[in-house]
């Protein structure tokens, strides 16, 4: 069985290709018009795919640096679907104290550096994970194409799986409404 979830990870998530969340209006800011006010729906933008990153071999993957902090972040909102894996999995964020302003985001402001956010993918209604998504903001300027923020996937034995500007997931954050963040559940 662990093969197949190490299999299914080198296969999706390590490539970081996540499907688009349901977009809010495009004529927006991402926080909703002005009461009273309609807009046509705008037309639709279609990029080409994004490079796929090559996933790190297994034989080669080593203990992500930040493996020792996940004890330590917080859970952000209830355990829901995931964008991520065409939604196959369900997904539970989690936070570290830099990051405690992703649960009330305010236009504007970005999170501070050593922000961390990370995605914990499940299997539906079991609680072992086959990887985590992890956002991690650095200083400003150190990586401007992705407004700032480190993107990687760790795999279930927390070794790093893929990093260094994955594509696909900078694409699909810089649409967020948010400092590349769509933010927490049921937003």
């Amino acid at each position: 069985m662990r093969h197949r979830y190490r299999s299914l990870l080198v296969g999706a998530a390590a490539v970081c290709a996540c499907s688009q969340p349901p977009r809010r209006d495009l004529g927006d800011d991402g926080w909703g018009l002005p009461e009273g006010v309609v807009r046509e729906a705008p037309a639709t933008v279609r990029r080409p795919p994004a490079p796929r990153a090559k996933p790190i071999p297994v034989e080669r993957r080593k203990r992500w640096v930040h493996a020792d902090e996940l004890a330590s972040l917080t859970q952000a909102g209830a355990r829901g679907p995931s964008d991520h894996h065409d939604g196959k999995y369900e997904r539970t964020v989690l936070i570290n104290d830099a990051a405690s302003a992703y649960l009330q985001l305010v236009r504007g402001v970005p999170l501070p550096l050593g922000a961390m956010i990370v995605q914990r993918h499940h299997p539906p209604g079991a609680d072992t994970v086959v990887a985590y998504f992890v956002m991690r903001k650095l200083g400003s300027g150190q990586a401007s194409a992705s407004g700032d923020w480190e993107f990687s996937v760790v795999d279930e034995e927390l070794r790093l799986a893929a990093n260094s500007q994955l594509q696909a997931c900078i694409r699909c954050h810089l649409d967020a409404p948010h400092d590349a963040l769509f933010g927490p559940a049921g937003d």
